[in-house]
């Protein structure tokens, strides 16, 4: 049966739910536009940084169960209350189990005899991030090496994890970063836009780059 998982538990193998809708409404764009006096129209700086933000969207689910006796339902809302209500999750669609969406959940309940029927709503964050991040791995030899990263929509700030001390990332405007210890690392001023990004590894050992991919 179709349904979704929340926080490693679904909602019908694991509550019984039957899911009968679920809608999953897209972000709104922060739009910035400036009024000029005497001008037609107004100037968009809508992505006057680089890129589009956006606002929560709501992802809306309900579903029905019929209960043996008023105990099991009172009981089935108290379990699904328990675990969800007013706390941030993480939910994946059956449709869509490579994607996951983070937000604040609530539960709403009512009941028509013994049929009861559960909707669900999380205002979650506007990207759907990838389940796994994607990790890439380079051997470093004391030389030059131009690399290629393709990340999806969403800015992103990667990490860095080397075996060795002094590697260095330079970036496509030249800007040079030294990682000083071994180990993980982020470097802020650092980030993967959408499409491909450029970069130059320097140094000897193993460098990882790994960063988790969003998509609307």
């Amino acid at each position: 049966m179709w349904g979704l998982t929340i926080n490693d538990k679904h909602t019908f193998d694991d509550f019984g739910l039957c899911c009968l809708s679920c809608t999953l409404d897209p972000p709104e764009p922060r739009l910035y536009t400036i009024d000029i006096p005497g001008a037609d129209g107004v100037l968009d700086a809508t992505a006057a940084r680089g890129r589009v933000t956006y606002k929560n969207r709501t992802l809306t689910a309900e579903f029905d169960c019929v209960y043996e006796s008023r105990t099991s339902y009172d009981a089935a809302c108290a379990a699904l209350n328990t675990a969800h209500h007013g706390r941030l999750v993480e939910l994946l669609t059956d449709s869509d189990p490579q994607h996951v969406l983070t937000g604040r959940a609530a539960w709403e309940h009512t009941v028509d005899g013994l049929a009861a029927t559960h909707t669900l709503t999380v205002d979650c964050q506007p990207y759907r991030m990838a389940l796994f991040p994607t990790e890439k791995t380079y051997v470093l030899t004391g030389e030059e090496q131009p690399i290629s990263l393709l990340n999806a929509q969403k800015a992103v700030i990667p990490e860095f994890v080397t075996d060795a001390a002094g590697m260095t990332v330079k970036t496509a405007s030249g800007t040079q970063y030294t990682i000083m210890k071994a180990g993980g690392y982020t470097i802020p001023e650092i980030y993967l836009s959408e499409g491909v990004n450029t970069f130059t590894l320097n140094g000897t050992g193993t460098m990882m780059i790994r960063y988790r991919e969003g998509v609307l």
